[in-house]
């Protein structure tokens, strides 16, 4: 499998935004429907979400080939394996035979600190 260098436009039905305008609207609507409940552990939350669709995308993209999702990732292939047992409990991910599910990631119930 080729494996490009360069980062391609994402094409979608929307084309004209990029991802960092996806992620900020998808924010946007959570601190709409938190209203005044306060984000609780926000960066947390945005970063477990984002990491755990990465990895998966880059299984499902390599068809579940662990070194060749690596090198998609830029990670080492024990951090990519560590990865995918902690958002979905099993290494053996994106391949065409393996049904698996995301862990439940909920948000820090603490208050943010520095």
């Amino acid at each position: 499998m080729d494996i490009p260098n360069q980062h391609p436009q994402a094409t979608s039905i929307n084309t004209k935004n990029t991802l960092r305008e996806h992620v900020l609207e998808a924010i946007d609507l959570y601190f709409n429907n938190i209203k005044d409940n306060g984000p609780l552990g926000l960066h947390t939350l945005v970063i477990e979400e984002v990491e755990a669709a990465m990895y998966e995308a880059a299984m499902k993209f390599t068809k579940g080939n662990q070194v060749q999702a690596a090198k998609v990732l830029g990670v080492a292939r024990g951090t990519l394996r560590t990865k995918l047992k902690q958002y979905f409990g099993t290494t053996q991910v994106g391949g065409l035979y393996h049904k698996y599910t995301v862990k439940s990631l909920t948000p820090t119930q603490q208050p943010l600190t520095s």
